[in-house]
Protein backbone atom coordinates (compact mmCIF):
# COMPACT_ATOMS: atom_id res chain seq x y z
CA UNK A 1 0.00 0.00 0.00
CA UNK A 2 3.15 2.55 1.27
CA UNK A 3 4.63 1.68 -2.18
CA UNK A 4 1.30 2.24 -4.06
CA UNK A 5 1.50 5.39 -2.63
CA UNK A 6 4.21 6.69 -3.23
CA UNK A 7 4.08 5.60 -7.22
CA UNK A 8 0.83 7.67 -7.37
CA UNK A 9 2.48 10.98 -5.58
CA UNK A 10 5.21 10.53 -8.32
CA UNK A 11 2.80 10.21 -11.30
CA UNK A 12 0.66 13.46 -9.50
CA UNK A 13 4.36 15.12 -9.00
CA UNK A 14 5.19 14.45 -13.00
CA UNK A 15 1.36 15.43 -14.20
CA UNK A 16 2.62 19.06 -12.05
CA UNK A 17 5.33 19.27 -14.50
CA UNK A 18 7.78 18.63 -11.02
CA UNK A 19 10.59 16.55 -12.83
CA UNK A 20 12.39 16.04 -9.73
CA UNK A 21 13.43 12.39 -9.39
CA UNK A 22 11.95 10.23 -6.34
CA UNK A 23 14.83 7.92 -5.32
CA UNK A 24 13.90 4.37 -5.49
CA UNK A 25 16.93 3.19 -3.51
CA UNK A 26 15.50 4.15 0.42
CA UNK A 27 14.01 1.06 1.84
CA UNK A 28 10.60 0.22 1.48
CA UNK A 29 9.86 -0.62 4.96
CA UNK A 30 11.55 1.08 8.04
CA UNK A 31 14.25 -0.53 9.62
CA UNK A 32 15.91 0.05 12.93
CA UNK A 33 19.30 0.36 13.78
CA UNK A 34 19.93 -1.66 16.78
CA UNK A 35 23.43 -2.13 17.28
CA UNK A 36 27.17 -0.66 16.01
CA UNK A 37 30.18 -2.91 15.99
CA UNK A 38 33.31 -0.96 16.01
CA UNK A 39 36.67 -2.54 14.93
CA UNK A 40 39.30 -0.28 15.56
CA UNK A 41 42.49 -1.16 14.34
CA UNK A 42 44.35 1.96 15.88
CA UNK A 43 48.01 0.33 16.96
CA UNK A 44 48.55 3.53 18.85
CA UNK A 45 52.50 4.39 18.69
CA UNK A 46 52.89 2.74 15.05
CA UNK A 47 52.22 4.38 11.49
CA UNK A 48 50.65 2.32 8.84
CA UNK A 49 53.27 0.79 7.18
CA UNK A 50 52.42 1.79 3.70
CA UNK A 51 51.57 5.25 4.39
CA UNK A 52 54.35 8.33 4.50
CA UNK A 53 53.35 10.85 7.31
CA UNK A 54 53.76 14.35 7.04
CA UNK A 55 54.92 16.86 9.02
CA UNK A 56 53.43 18.72 11.02
CA UNK A 57 50.34 16.31 10.93
CA UNK A 58 47.44 15.35 12.99
CA UNK A 59 47.68 13.61 16.06
CA UNK A 60 43.97 13.62 17.27
CA UNK A 61 41.40 10.49 17.12
CA UNK A 62 38.22 10.78 18.65
CA UNK A 63 39.69 13.94 20.23
CA UNK A 64 42.23 12.31 21.80
CA UNK A 65 46.05 12.87 22.42
CA UNK A 66 47.27 8.74 22.30
CA UNK A 67 51.17 10.05 22.58
CA UNK A 68 49.78 11.82 25.99
CA UNK A 69 49.03 8.42 27.78
CA UNK A 70 49.78 4.55 27.42
CA UNK A 71 48.73 2.55 24.59
CA UNK A 72 46.48 0.63 26.38
CA UNK A 73 44.67 3.39 28.08
CA UNK A 74 44.91 5.36 24.41
CA UNK A 75 43.36 2.49 22.89
CA UNK A 76 40.38 2.39 25.88
CA UNK A 77 40.08 5.60 25.64
CA UNK A 78 39.42 6.54 21.95
CA UNK A 79 37.17 3.28 21.91
CA UNK A 80 35.20 4.82 24.57
CA UNK A 81 35.45 8.51 23.03
CA UNK A 82 33.64 7.06 19.69
CA UNK A 83 30.86 5.05 21.53
CA UNK A 84 29.48 8.10 23.12
CA UNK A 85 29.82 10.09 19.96
CA UNK A 86 27.16 7.81 18.59
CA UNK A 87 25.32 7.38 21.47
CA UNK A 88 24.44 11.48 21.09
CA UNK A 89 23.96 10.98 17.78
CA UNK A 90 21.76 8.81 18.17
CA UNK A 91 20.00 9.80 21.61
CA UNK A 92 16.41 8.54 21.03
CA UNK A 93 17.55 4.73 20.35
CA UNK A 94 19.01 2.38 22.32
CA UNK A 95 21.59 1.17 20.67
CA UNK A 96 23.91 -1.72 21.51
CA UNK A 97 27.62 -1.04 21.54
CA UNK A 98 30.34 -3.78 20.80
CA UNK A 99 34.19 -2.93 20.36
CA UNK A 100 37.11 -5.18 18.87
CA UNK A 101 40.32 -2.60 19.48
CA UNK A 102 43.57 -3.98 17.72
CA UNK A 103 41.44 -7.20 16.73
CA UNK A 104 42.54 -10.45 15.40
CA UNK A 105 40.46 -12.44 12.97
CA UNK A 106 38.68 -14.52 15.52
CA UNK A 107 38.10 -11.51 17.56
CA UNK A 108 35.94 -9.67 14.20
CA UNK A 109 34.54 -12.76 13.64
CA UNK A 110 33.20 -13.42 16.98
CA UNK A 111 32.14 -9.47 17.32
CA UNK A 112 30.52 -9.87 13.90
CA UNK A 113 28.27 -13.24 14.75
CA UNK A 114 27.49 -12.23 18.09
CA UNK A 115 26.26 -8.77 16.89
CA UNK A 116 23.55 -10.59 14.54
CA UNK A 117 22.86 -13.12 16.71
CA UNK A 118 21.43 -10.44 19.23
CA UNK A 119 19.80 -8.50 16.76
CA UNK A 120 17.91 -11.03 14.68
CA UNK A 121 16.70 -9.36 11.30
CA UNK A 122 17.50 -5.76 12.49
CA UNK A 123 20.02 -3.84 10.74
CA UNK A 124 23.36 -3.40 12.53
CA UNK A 125 26.11 -0.67 11.33
CA UNK A 126 29.86 -1.60 11.39
CA UNK A 127 32.44 1.21 11.84
CA UNK A 128 35.86 -0.07 10.67
CA UNK A 129 39.10 1.85 11.23
CA UNK A 130 42.20 1.16 9.81
CA UNK A 131 44.42 3.75 11.24
CA UNK A 132 47.21 1.50 12.33
CA UNK A 133 47.47 -0.96 9.70
CA UNK A 134 47.75 -0.95 5.44
CA UNK A 135 45.24 0.77 3.91
CA UNK A 136 42.51 -2.12 2.12
CA UNK A 137 43.69 -3.77 -0.79
CA UNK A 138 41.96 -3.12 -3.98
CA UNK A 139 40.64 -6.84 -3.73
CA UNK A 140 38.67 -5.68 -0.83
CA UNK A 141 40.47 -6.72 2.40
CA UNK A 142 40.76 -4.70 5.46
CA UNK A 143 43.57 -5.56 7.63
CA UNK A 144 43.60 -7.18 11.02
CA UNK A 145 46.25 -8.45 13.49
CA UNK A 146 47.53 -12.16 14.01
CA UNK A 147 47.05 -13.73 17.50
CA UNK A 148 50.56 -12.20 18.67
CA UNK A 149 50.15 -8.82 16.63
CA UNK A 150 53.24 -9.32 15.30
CA UNK A 151 51.90 -9.72 11.83
CA UNK A 152 48.81 -8.06 9.90
CA UNK A 153 46.47 -10.52 8.26
CA UNK A 154 44.24 -9.16 5.30
CA UNK A 155 40.42 -9.49 6.29
CA UNK A 156 37.69 -10.26 3.40
CA UNK A 157 35.27 -7.73 3.45
CA UNK A 158 33.04 -10.53 2.12
CA UNK A 159 34.14 -12.17 5.00
CA UNK A 160 32.79 -9.94 7.20
CA UNK A 161 28.96 -9.49 5.37
CA UNK A 162 28.88 -13.26 5.78
CA UNK A 163 29.50 -12.76 9.47
CA UNK A 164 26.87 -10.13 10.30
CA UNK A 165 24.36 -11.23 7.71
Amino acid sequence: QQQQQQQQQQQYLLAQGDTRIVPTWRLKERMKTVGVGMILALNVGTDPPDVEKPNPCAKLQCWIDPTTMSRSKARERIGERLEGQYARWQQRSKLRYRRAVDPTVEDVRSLCVTMRRRAKNERLLLHYNGHGVPRPTIDGEIYVFDKDHTHFIPQSVLDLRRWIG
